[in-house]
């Protein structure tokens, strides 16, 4: 998994929701691993190109949106 920056967040949209993503990975086991040791992510898709994406799933830290977001 890439490093991000303090400063550098990715944002994906899925399920009406806008997340913020905290991991990807290109292994499911590594992402399995992953989300056993952060119990408040869960994965938000798991087939962009190869990755499996993994955000917060708290409704806390979550924006509804109807647009797709760069």
């Amino acid at each position: 998994m890439a490093k991000l920056k303090p400063h550098e967040r990715l944002r994906f949209s899925s399920m009406g929701k806008l997340f913020e993503l905290t991991a990807w990975f290109a292994d499911d086991n590594e992402a399995n691993a992953y989300i056993a040791n952060h119990p408040d992510e869960g994965v938000i898709a798991s087939t962009v190109d190869g990755l499996v994406l993994i955000a917060n799933v708290r409704t806390d830290g979550v924006r509804y949106t109807t647009k797709t977001e760069g």
